[in-house]
């Protein structure tokens, strides 16, 4: 692909911005997240108990709630 493609320029600048934004961290177990309630809206901690199919298995007050890894925030 060139650089002088636009297609290109653009997709380089989308790749840097989301590097930016969301860092390169992966998920393992054991790391503490921030994540979204199950009921009722709102965030609550919790701590990644192992891959799923789709995402992170993470043990909550909730209980063990399957999360996508753009749910999660590390703590």
């Amino acid at each position: 692909m060139q650089t002088s493609d636009p297609h290109y320029r653009e997709a380089a600048a989308a790749e840097a911005a989301m590097a930016e934004t969301y860092g390169h961290w992966q998920p393992k177990p054991g790391d503490r997240v921030r994540c979204p309630r199950a009921f009722g809206g709102g965030y609550q901690e919790g701590v990644i108990a192992c891959p799923d199919l789709r995402g992170w298995l993470v043990d909550t007050p909730e209980g063990r709630l399957s999360m996508f890894t753009d749910e999660l925030e590390r703590l």
